[in-house]
């Protein structure tokens, strides 16, 4: 910096003022060694000559820098001022802005010219003079900080055990003001003794972060003390820490309704029954509900989740969470009590040809009912069905056309009074009555089918009410339509009963014929589901050549081991078990009958379809599957057929059995329907109203 100058008494004078300085040397071994970079301090007016003065705390942890220079010009000395620095981990850094004494008196050449002069041992009280106060009297002033009373520790309000997680400590005055000056050195302990907590630490302008983990689970703290001053201390709050996740507690209410969703709560728990916040596995769902719908695999936030499940079997059932990994993390809810949904239903069949007989109930009264169906077919599918709709509350009976969409079009409507027949290609109906009581609604109808629809049919019903409940398609008779010629000489005759109820053992007799003679015959198949599926069904195969009755596996591709009929015995798979006395099988002329005793599982409830067929010795005739009798083993609501849904599926089995097989290759509920036509899809409860 050049010279300034200025003129005093008539003479020139010339100054020199700069910037300043100060270093910092540490000896260690006898080896002097700068620290950091030389210490400047900011806000400095012009040339301050920092560095004229310093001082050093006891501890070598806090600075003083004078600058007797700091605001003069060529002709006036200035005000002086004085600087601090503190030390952390060896690195230096100026804590606030200069210091500049109050009340000092200029001369006639000028300020105070302070510097720092004096500094108490622990750094809380410094002294700065200035020697050319008031025409150089001078004078002295007294800086003082106020000294850190204790700590503040913050942390988590929660942790899980053996998770490193982050608290501050910070030193404050009496006012609760953080203390920048605190140059001690803090301890640390908690009340977790296996906690694991910083070593000895100090602040950074009276602050710092570290890092703990607690290992026990309950409530603890944290504690910061200054390792000389024990009264400056300092104490967290309360600190949950929750234990490894070992069970789940499933929280649901204790009633449902079945098929009305309902919300439940999974919490992880420790060994404590703490909530276990640090959990991080995935949760997988059950139900002692086959039928239900649990929620997808799931994790849980902060140890807890609220899911939706929906029931659907009556009865007391339960929801229970487990660990996808550890399976000895689990928990189970307590009994939730599931209200069967009350829907209409129909009730029977009775048929009187050409007369037919449907009831149906609704246990809020037969004016509930919106819309009742029947659908005539082979299979569940509307298309080319004798396809009929009663709207209750119009009277009126719809015929749905060829096409087999409820939402029309339609190939006619008649009502109640009106004697006049609907008819599309495969029936001609005309409606006879329609009567309500109680809560039971009667419908009878008088109905011709055509001698291209002829064959055995399943009589398919279904009740809806005016608030959208439905029963499903429930198969609950058969019916024989006349015509047609026979091609092959074996033929499907009956079975008695063709209708009825209960588990059982239940006696049925099957009959079947062929026109060489009943020796002509080769295997008989009998077949019981809900469709013509041979998986999870009671499917039995006869051999009359071998005498022998086999029953198909669960999976429908497969016999198990058959048994001979010329003694008592019984087969059995998980839907039924079918057993018979010394002389089942009764045969004579063209005929042959087989008396069969056949028990249900209660799993294999619902309403069944019972379906018959025969081939011969030669493999040269087969009758392809006839629906001969429905049967309902119990439930009958176990088992129903969505009504959005009006298509029964199968792949026909006469043409894809394997040559010489005992059985006939399972019939699957596929893609591929027997008739060959394009797939269709009918809603049973989408009926307009009709003007």
């Amino acid at each position: 910096m050049p010279p300034q100058f200025c003129s005093l008494n008539g003479g020139l004078i010339g100054y020199y003022f700069y910037t300043g300085a100060a270093w910092v040397f540490t000896r260690k071994n006898g080896v002097w060694s700068q620290q950091g970079d030389k210490l400047v301090g900011t806000g400095a007016a012009g040339g301050a000559s920092q560095g004229s003065t310093v001082r050093l705390s006891g501890d070598g942890n806090l600075a003083l820098i004078g600058g007797f220079a700091d605001d003069s010009s060529a002709c006036y000395f200035g005000t002086g001022a004085t600087w601090v620095f503190t030390r952390s981990n060896g690195v230096w850094s100026q804590q606030g802005s200069k210091l500049v004494g109050t009340g000092s008196v200029n001369g006639p050449l000028g300020g105070a010219q302070q510097q720092a002069v004096g500094l108490s041992a622990d750094g809380s009280t410094a002294l700065t003079g200035g020697f050319g106060d008031n025409n150089f009297v001078g004078a002295v002033w007294v800086f003082t900080q106020p000294a850190a009373t204790h700590f503040a520790v913050s942390s988590p309000a929660s942790t899980t055990a053996g998770a490193a997680f982050n608290f501050t400590v910070t030193a404050e005055a009496v006012n609760n003001n953080t203390f920048p000056g605190y140059l001690g050195t803090v301890h640390f302990t908690s009340t977790d003794g296996a906690a694991v907590v910083p070593a000895d630490s100090t602040l950074v302008n009276g602050t710092g972060t570290f890092s703990a983990t607690l290992t026990t689970a309950g409530s603890q703290t944290i504690a910061a003390t200054d390792t000389l001053v024990s009264t400056i201390t300092g104490v967290s709050a309360a600190i949950a820490v929750s234990g490894v996740a070992t069970h789940f507690t499933v929280s649901a209410p204790t009633s449902a309704t079945a098929g009305t969703a309902i919300n439940f709560t999974v919490t992880a728990l420790d060994s404590s029954n703490h909530t276990a916040a640090g959990y991080s596995g995935t949760v997988h769902f059950t139900s002692t509900d086959g039928a239900s719908t649990m929620p997808a695999n799931a994790t849980l936030t902060n140890g807890t989740g609220t899911f939706s499940a929906t029931l659907n079997t009556a009865g007391n059932q339960t929801i229970t969470a487990a660990d996808t990994a550890t399976a000895t993390i689990t928990g189970t809810s307590g009994s939730i009590n599931v209200a069967a949904v009350v829907v209409p239903s129909p009730v029977s069949v009775t048929i009187a040809a050409p007369s037919f007989t449907f009831v149906y109930t609704d246990p809020r009264g037969y004016q509930d009912l919106n819309v009742v169906d029947i659908l005539v077919n082979n299979f569940l599918d509307g298309r080319h069905a004798c396809y009929l709709a009663y709207i209750v509350a119009q009277n009126t009976l719809i015929l749905v056309d060829d096409g087999g969409d409820a939402g029309g079009p339609y190939a006619g409507n008649v009502a109640l009074g009106n004697s006049a027949p609907i008819h599309n290609s495969q029936c001609s109906v005309n409606l006879v009555s329609a009567a309500g009581s109680g809560n039971n609604l009667t419908l009878v109808v008088s109905v011709a089918f055509t001698a291209s629809f002829a064959g055995d049919k399943i009589l398919y019903l279904s009740a809806g009410d005016l608030a959208g409940n439905n029963s499903g398609w429930q198969p609950l008779g058969v019916a024989r339509a006349p015509g047609g010629t026979q091609t092959t000489t074996t033929a499907v005759v009956s079975m008695n009963p063709n209708r009825g109820a209960g588990l059982g053992p239940n006696p049925f007799t099957f009959n079947w014929s062929d026109t060489l003679g009943y020796q002509d015959l080769g295997v008989e198949n009998i077949l019981i589901d809900s469709a013509l599926d041979g998986r999870h069904a009671c499917y039995a195969a006869f051999s009359r050549p071998g005498n022998a009755l086999y029953l198909v596996d669960d999976n429908g591709d497969g016999l198990l081991p058959g048994q001979s009929l010329a003694a008592s015995g019984s087969v059995s798979n998980s839907q039924c078990t079918v057993s018979w006395g010394a002389n089942p099988v009764s045969p004579g002329g063209n005929n042959l009958s087989l008396t069969l005793n056949i028990a249900f599982t209660a799993a294999f409830g619902g309403n069944r379809i019972v379906y018959m067929a025969a081939r011969d010795v030669n493999e040269a005739n087969n009758t392809d599957w006839h629906a001969m009798g429905t049967w309902t083993p119990g439930d009958p609501w176990q088992r129903s057929i969505p009504c959005t849904k009006l298509m029964d599926r199968c792949t026909s089995p006469a043409t894809s059995r394997p040559a010489g097989g005992i059985h006939e290759k399972a019939p699957i509920a596929d893609n591929t329907q027997e008739s060959g036509a394009a797939e269709a899809f009918s809603r049973c409860d989408s009926f307009p109203a009709l003007s």
